[in-house]
């Protein structure tokens, strides 16, 4: 990374910030299935202690199994804000793009499990605003800003920009 930043050229790794790959060593050690977004598998239903859940999976056709996490869950808070604070501190990254946590859909989660209200999607929200809070509050202020790259990151903030439209940039002042 110094080699790098050397030649003035600065990185911004990827991370996935809605699913968990099943087959990796830490979230099997981890046993991260388990905070997992679920439902009973013929659908929303009278939840009893008897109808087993079914954990909702994705196939991006790269031998990987993912499983959408619940960002409800302190597991995938401190998966995610780990993974994005030691970049950034550690390898001394330009930044850290945290995908899919503004363009896709949330599930509702019908786990009793989970801790929240069952079959609602505002968890979702919540958990995003409490992983932007954790990533920032471990950061030095000047590098923890937060860019309106995806529709729904500008909902998270009570400060809307005049036109949805335009690119909002949050400093660690937010």
């Amino acid at each position: 990374m110094q080699q790098l930043q050397g030649s003035r050229i600065y990185a911004a790794p990827h991370t996935n910030g809605r699913i968990l790959d099943l087959g990796s060593d830490s979230v099997l050690a981890d046993d991260g299935e388990h905070d997992c977004t679920k439902q009973p598998p013929s659908g929303p239903t009278l939840i009893l202690d008897t109808i087993p859940f079914e954990t909702i999976l994705e196939d991006y056709d790269n031998n990987c199994t993912f499983c959408v996490a619940n960002p409800s869950r302190p597991y995938w808070l401190q998966k995610v804000s780990g993974v994005t604070v030691e970049l950034v501190q550690k390898d001394r990254t330009a930044g850290v793009y945290i995908d899919q946590i503004g363009t896709e859909k949330p599930y509702h989660s019908w786990d009793p499990f989970m801790g929240h209200s069952l079959g609602v999607g505002t968890y979702w929200k919540s958990g995003y605003s409490e992983l932007v809070q954790s990533i920032k509050s471990q950061l030095e202020p000047a590098r923890a800003s937060w860019s309106q790259l995806e529709p729904a990151r500008a909902s998270w903030s009570q400060k809307e920009p005049a036109d949805r439209n335009k690119r909002r940039v949050f400093s660690s002042s937010d």
